[in-house]
């Protein structure tokens, strides 16, 4: 959620990287567990229509509540994410998938209204978890709590205590950016602009110089 409501969001520095190469759609489930993405999945992507180049997965903090009625316990976590990407590769054979794993969180934050069910001990289990299933199936992850947590100033990384501030998105966006600059997929080099540079066509006359753009996609 919110990765694109502010100019330092996580999915701004996405777009403001690799814009020229691909759209940049963000998609959050407010509420939403991995139990609950996995069900929606199959309602939600159509393959028919889209075929995206690279999916994020950034689940876990409604999953580690554990005094909610939003708690999964993390060996379920580790199995619905497992589900979420095979059901993804079904979909979108070609597709590169980045996990995410979730924040700290800070209860002690002004701004806390998200109950008692709640904190770092249980936060930490769903890390691992996401690391484990990344080693697992070899594909690329973000540890988002080592991330944060190993500043002095941690707290100032979530707005109200669970969701990212505008430092908190800044930090993240520079670390995927950085991660996803380091696959080959995603290297300047092997990227291709989904639009003609201007300075490549005739401005005057740019319909054959388009054409033979997108002839040699």
């Amino acid at each position: 959620m919110y990765s694109m409501d502010t100019p330092s969001g996580w999915g701004v520095a996405l777009a403001n990287h690799f814009g020229v190469h691909f759209d940049v759609l963000n998609r959050g489930f407010s509420g939403y567990t991995s139990r609950a993405a996995s069900s929606i999945l199959n309602y939600y992507f159509n393959p028919t229509i889209i075929d995206p180049v690279l999916i994020t997965l950034f689940f876990g903090a409604n999953d580690s509540n554990y005094n909610s009625n939003q708690f999964v316990s993390v060996e379920d976590y580790q199995h619905n994410l497992a589900d979420i990407i095979q059901q993804l590769k079904n979909m979108f054979p070609k597709v590169q998938l980045l996990l995410i794993s979730p924040p700290p969180v800070d209860p002690q934050n002004p701004k806390w209204s998200f109950g008692t069910g709640r904190d770092n001990e249980t936060t930490i289990l769903y890390v691992n978890a996401v690391q484990e299933l990344s080693a697992e199936l070899n594909l690329p992850w973000v540890n988002c709590y080592n991330l944060m947590i190993q500043h002095d100033n941690w707290r100032d990384f979530l707005v109200d205590g669970l969701h990212l501030s505008d430092k908190g998105n800044s930090l993240l966006g520079d670390e995927l950016v950085n991660l996803l600059k380091s696959l080959n997929k995603f290297k300047k080099h092997a990227l291709r602009r989904d639009f003609p540079k201007y300075s490549s066509i005739d401005l005057m006359n740019p319909d054959q110089d388009i054409q033979k753009f997108y002839d040699e996609v």
